[in-house]
């Protein structure tokens, strides 16, 4: 009999000689549980692979045999293997259990990037440990900072074997399925090519990324991030996002995550030789070129000030001579800080004496500029009074409602998309009262914008203006700076996430407008197979409406918001549902930014509404 599929073993069920505790977590790959091993009276981490992971039926045999080979690994880096089974199309791995943080949980203990040595020093010990996978003749496959862990013990071991295959082998599935994480993997292996040591080269890279700037290389869905990488793009410089780092170790990163393998670092034991000089650098103050930093002040070169992680002192760290606290950029930071507090200071003050102008009685700025000193037409719009939002759920919530999808509940790759990119953990804001459009903007009304500012037309239009048949639906092919200036225009704003968020589920935290069961008939998303792909009017769907009278939350179109809500503040959020999209996922829950998007990008599936905010 086939081993529960959702996490659900309780504790006391005792499998493979061991006794469940509890369950540590769940990924793409499977569950891993705290177990009791009986026979060896000890703790132990036992993962269970269901048979649909490993992707082909017939593939049982080899994979016992490569984690076998696994197993057989001795590294202070490599997490140690105890055992390998099967039962029927379910498979086992028994390992060590090392207590301690993964480093994913470390960046967000630290909420923030890493000290750039600090990164780096990680990164070179699970490189040591990857070098030991490689010479067995193993690929890792899986490597991301959720399979590092920075243990108790202040050691760093390479965790989660699930994915390792021998030198040589195609990432493709009998299936067609791509194993990995997006997020982390390799050009080769979201093309599902022939790969060696340097695919987890790239993976130790993107990690590396992801420490020194706390975001993803590439963001968007799991499968916006495979096209990306099929493609060979190239992330944003690491010193552009964190400009503590030094330009030769931005560089260093950009190199060891090459699109093309042959200009990376050949194996992982090359990638951790090179990362020592940029340690001993460190180690001895500026000699990493101090000048060619991020805007060549020189000032930026070394640790982020503060920086220090809380969670362990990674000076301690087993496996090398241990990093020392040199700290020679202090003297500098503090002089820094003291000239940025006086330029902060004068810059307040004469933007105070602007604003001030600005505001004096028969200024052009009030005439012209401000939305609420202009009469606006409220017609067709909804009034929203003051009150409290529920702005995300639990990871628990979510999974929950997640298994009561048809198209989530079997697809786990789906269900971790789903959960990565919805808004957690829940919490609670008040919000002031505003009015808001009832429905999308149409493209009849941004005809009128069109005409009024000579401002381009989207490009679907024959002309200056929509077909007849398309006047009531709602405006796309549009960017957020299109849709902020027809705001303008109207004498409104785009909503905040919050604005949107409070029409959409009022004080409650709903799932959907209407309440949390999903249907896939009241709204206009690619699920509703009784609409014509495309938009529809924005009166079509009548059952798609929100407690307050606010239509199309949750399909028709995705809505882009006013806020830029990334870390660099380059991107802008949208959300609610779609009409379409290729990657087929459900849309809709009010927890799910949906879509990240550029400032001049524009989309066949996204449009907007606006607002208009009360004077206080």
């Amino acid at each position: 009999m086939p081993l529960p599929q959702t996490g659900s073993l309780a504790p006391g069920t005792v499998i493979a000689d061991c006794r469940i505790e509890r369950l540590l977590g769940v990924g793409g790959m499977g569950e891993v549980y705290l177990a009791t091993h009986l026979r060896l009276d000890t703790l132990v981490a036992l993962k269970i692979l269901p048979g649909r992971s490993v992707g082909d039926p017939d593939a049982v045999t080899r994979f016992v045999r490569e984690a076998k080979l696994a197993a057989k690994i001795k590294h202070v880096n490599v997490i140690k293997i105890l055992d390998v089974n099967h039962r029927g199309n379910d498979h086992f791995i028994l390992m060590d259990y090392v207590e301690g943080a993964n480093l994913s949980e470390v960046v967000k203990r630290q909420d923030g990037p890493l000290p750039f040595r600090q990164a780096l020093r990680l990164v070179q010990l699970a490189a040591r440990g990857t070098a030991a996978v490689h010479e067995f003749g193993l690929i890792h496959r899986d490597i991301k900072p959720a399979n590092i862990m920075l243990t108790t013990k202040k050691n760093v071991v390479l965790m989660d074997f699930g994915l390792v295959r021998q030198l040589g082998d195609s990432e493709v599935t009998s299936t067609g399925a791509v194993l990995g994480t997006p997020a982390f993997m390799s050009p080769e292996q979201a093309r599902g090519e022939t790969l060696d040591a340097r695919s987890d080269v790239f993976s130790l890279g993107s990690t590396l990324y992801y420490l020194l700037t706390a975001k993803l290389p590439f963001e968007g869905s799991q499968i916006d991030v495979l096209i990306q990488l099929q493609q060979g793009k190239v992330p944003r410089a690491v010193n552009e996002i964190n400009p503590y780092i030094p330009k030769p170790v931005a560089d260093f990163v950009r190199r060891v995550m090459a699109p093309r393998r042959d200009d990376r670092p050949r194996t992982a034991a090359a990638l951790a030789t090179e990362i020592k000089p940029y340690l001993d650098a460190a180690k001895g103050g500026p000699a990493i070129d101090q000048t060619d930093t991020a805007d060549g002040s020189g000032l930026k070169t070394g640790p982020i000030p503060g920086g220090e992680l809380d969670l362990v002192p990674l000076e301690s760290i087993r496996d090398e001579t241990l990093l020392q606290k040199a700290r020679p950029y202090l003297p500098w930071f503090t002089a820094a800080a003291v000239a940025l507090s006086i330029l902060v200071i004068v810059l307040a003050l004469q933007s105070r004496k602007k604003e001030e102008a600005k505001n004096e009685p028969g200024s052009a700025s009030t005439k012209k500029d401000d939305p609420k000193a202009k009469t606006v037409d409220r017609t067709g719009m909804v009034s929203i009074p003051a009150g409290a939002v529920q702005i995300g759920n639990s990871e628990a919530e979510l999974r929950a409602h997640a298994l009561t999808l048809d198209l989530l509940k079997n697809n786990q790759m789906l269900l971790e998309s789903f959960v990565e990119q919805a808004e957690k953990p829940a919490r609670r804001l008040n919000v002031e009262a505003f009015w808001i459009d009832k429905y999308e903007v149409t493209n009849a009304e941004y005809a009128k914008f069109v005409q009024a500012s000579k401002r381009t037309p989207p490009e679907h239009w024959p002309g200056n203006a929509p077909t007849a048949a398309l006047e009531q639906h709602p405006v796309t092919m549009v960017s957020h700076a299109d849709a902020l200036a027809y705001a303008a225009w109207a004498g409104k704003q785009l909503p905040t996430e919050e604005q949107w968020v409070r029409a959409f589920r009022a004080e409650k935290g709903l799932m959907y407008p209407w309440g949390d069961q999903w249907s896939n008939t009241r709204s206009n998303v690619q699920e509703n197979t009784k609409l014509k792909a495309g938009t529809c009017g924005v009166s079509g769907t009548p059952d798609d409406i929100s407690e307050f009278g606010v239509y199309n939350l949750n399909g028709n179109v995705c809505e882009m918001l006013r806020d830029k809500r990334t870390r660099d503040g380059e991107l802008v959020v949208a959300t609610g549902g779609a009409h379409h999209a290729a990657d087929g996922r459900v849309y809709g829950v009010a927890a799910l930014r949906f879509h990240w998007a550029n400032d001049f990008e524009r989309n066949a599936n996204t449009g907007f509404r606006c607002v208009l905010e009360v004077p206080k």
